[in-house]
């Protein structure tokens, strides 16, 4: 299925489940993938939106745990890992609050 998505002019993968990258991971829980415009990003989405409103980088608080959120932390003053996120996050964070079960975006704002 990749290869065939890979083949649409003008549309990326930006996010899998990793069982449709690594056939020894299981298939449990939902199986997705992020399929999006090769030019749209949540950091693309984030800057738009922010320049309309004249928010400045450094009132930008972002919160993620997953590769699709790198762009966002790019945009943001303030970067937040999940506990639960990707290593590559957590070395790009700011701050790492508790994961997604623990109510980690409820204790960072609580604390901040």
């Amino acid at each position: 299925m990749n290869s065939k998505i890979n083949n649409i002019e003008s549309v990326k993968i930006i996010n899998q489940h990793k069982s449709l990258i690594d056939s020894n991971f299981p298939k449990i829980g939902t199986i997705y993938y992020d399929i999006v415009d090769t030019n749209s990003s949540k950091g693309n989405a984030v800057k738009y939106f922010c320049d309309i409103f004249n928010i400045s980088k450094e009132n930008r608080i972002a919160i993620g745990d997953d590769h699709n959120d790198i762009s966002m932390f790019n945009e943001c003053g303030t970067k937040v890992a999940m506990g639960n996120a990707l290593p590559v996050l957590k070395e790009l964070a700011d701050y790492v609050t508790d994961d997604n079960n623990n109510d980690g975006v409820a204790n960072f704002l609580l604390e901040k």
